[in-house]
């Protein structure tokens, strides 16, 4: 049976202290060796890999520039996570929230080269399986696409949700061959996510379950950089309210993306349209 991890977190001072991200170690002068324990989110949608201790060695080498900047954001993340707990002036706080998304929709702007990733499942525990993955560019335009054959038969719950059924995924490739292709086309770029936390969980379960790591990217959670802007703060939780997609689509007045045939493109698609349209005109 496999064990228990807790792979994604809330926060990142909820991870525990044999877990550190990239920007710790440095400060200890040490590397990580292996692929991500766990990830924790922060404040307006950044996603921290998470490593164990255990697996590190010396850095033997000076900290870079980047790697530098890389502790000081960090670092201003974790300030951030102090300030939403008992923010002094919550108009300003609330403002300056607003202001850090769109700062963040601006660099993203600037980028252009990121995609957006959506996975659709048999349900939302450790055990559900992965059906579809789908891939989109910034402008909307499919990527990757591909189906994934359960071992499990899908409840009648989840083909509600994304109209997979077990005759749709009778042909489709178990989940170490799509995760082949989902690596290439996710390692190295910046990867947003609509609900960051279910999706990395997910991952997580499917690498633990099936030995197939995460890929290698940049992970931001969209639906977390998004929820500033709507201004809906919940003061007994302590955070913004995170919409689901077609709720935030409707709030910036998105038309849901329909032309595709899958239930995950079109959702990454809307993803993608809704983040362009915050993100400022060039010149």
């Amino acid at each position: 049976m496999t064990t228990s991890p807790r792979p994604v977190y809330e926060a990142l001072r909820d991870a525990p202290g044999h877990l550190a991200s990239t920007a710790e170690l440095l400060t200890e002068g040490r590397a990580p060796t292996d692929a991500p324990a766990a990830h924790a989110l922060t404040p307006y949608g950044r996603v921290v890999a998470l490593f164990s201790r255990d697996a590190t060695t010396p850095l033997n080498r000076p900290v870079t520039t980047q790697e530098t900047r890389s502790l000081e954001r960090e670092r201003r993340l974790r300030d951030r996570e102090t300030d939403a707990t008992n923010p002094p002036d919550l108009t300003a706080f609330l403002q300056q929230a607003a202001q850090d998304s769109r700062a963040l929709l601006s660099a993203l702007g600037k980028q252009q080269d990121w995609v957006v990733l959506n996975i659709q499942t048999t349900g939302t525990d450790q055990h559900a399986d992965i059906v579809e993955v789908a891939v989109t560019t910034a402008a909307g335009q499919p990527l990757l696409r591909m189906l994934t054959r359960p071992t499990h038969p899908v409840p009648a719950a989840a083909t509600d949700v994304h109209g997979l059924d077990d005759h749709a995924l009778r042909g489709a490739l178990p989940w170490a061959d799509v995760h082949a292709h989902l690596q290439q086309v996710l390692t190295g770029r910046t990867v947003l996510i609509w609900n960051a936390a279910f999706t990395l969980f997910i991952l997580h379960w499917h690498a633990a379950r099936h030995g197939t790591p995460i890929p290698d990217a940049q992970y931001l959670c969209a639906m977390r950089a998004y929820a500033p802007l709507t201004g809906d703060w919940l003061p007994q939780k302590r955070t913004f309210k995170f919409l689901p997609l077609p709720h935030a689509a409707a709030h910036a007045q998105i038309t849901p993306c329909g032309q595709f045939a899958s239930h995950a493109l079109n959702s990454a698609c809307t993803a993608a349209a809704l983040l362009r349209a915050h993100q400022p005109v060039s010149a």
